[in-house]
């Protein structure tokens, strides 16, 4: 339907578990090592993302469609879909 819907989390407004679990789901996805964009799969109903992480100095984005998600990207996703 092409309604856009954002999450937005302050890591340092939360509690310390808070904190450490969504800092363990960016580290374990290797985010910061994924491409800005993973192309779509040729699905047109997919969900649409775009992720951006900032940590520090580090800021990264990467824009994809739910059928070419990496598995290990996963994780992160469904935690960032609970907190909308």
């Amino acid at each position: 339907m092409g309604v856009p819907r954002q999450v937005s989390i302050d890591s340092d407004s939360n509690s310390p578990d808070t904190k450490e679990k969504l800092t363990r789901l960016i580290e374990s996805s290797r985010f910061f090592d994924m491409p800005s964009r993973i192309d779509a799969t040729g699905h047109p109903d997919s969900f649409q993302y775009k992720i951006i992480v900032e940590e520090g100095e580090r800021k990264h984005s990467v824009t994809l469609d739910e059928a070419s998600m990496p598995n290990e990207l996963k994780p992160l996703v469904k935690y960032l879909m609970g907190k909308m």
